[in-house]
């Protein structure tokens, strides 16, 4: 069973922001390897942020199998898997940003709980505060910025 702020299911959650960004960008693609409209664009704002997610996955990983820690299960964001399920041929560029931002939240809620545990590993607390919140926050900002563009 996962608890808040372990190890195990803040790699849940990095995991699952990948596949949410993976399914997501794989719906402005059409068939013939062609974009939709503003494709590009929302490409080349997003695969920054989801190598983020690949690098915070990687890194979590060796601090897992240095606790001995296994990974059960991942899902993508309910949101996005809702939104690319109903709307298959289209998605909105703005409305799939925007739950991309909500996911982006409540991971970012996830490393705060985290530090609240006290059982934390130091060298764990020391990533989050260092590296994956900081990233997170600046997700965050960036969809905040992509979305107002998208809304222009």
């Amino acid at each position: 069973m996962n608890t808040k702020g372990s190890i195990e299911q803040l790699l849940e959650d990095e995991l699952s922001a990948i596949e949410s960004y993976e399914c997501l960008l794989a719906k402005f693609k059409l068939p013939d390897g062609h974009l939709l409209p503003g494709g590009h664009f929302v490409r080349v704002s997003l695969n920054p942020l989801l190598k983020d997610h690949e690098n915070a996955v990687s890194t979590l990983k060796t601090k897992a199998q240095q606790e001995n820690t296994t990974l059960k299960s991942s899902a993508v964001w309910s949101n996005i898997e809702k939104l690319v399920l109903e709307q298959p041929k289209f998605v909105g560029k703005k409305a799939a940003v925007q739950d991309l931002l909500v996911g982006e939240k409540n991971m970012e809620v996830d490393y705060l709980q985290a530090l609240e545990n006290p059982s934390l590993d130091l060298e764990v607390r020391r990533l989050i505060e260092d590296e994956l919140l900081p990233t997170q926050q600046s997700h965050i900002r960036s969809l905040d910025r992509i979305i107002e563009v998208l809304a222009a």
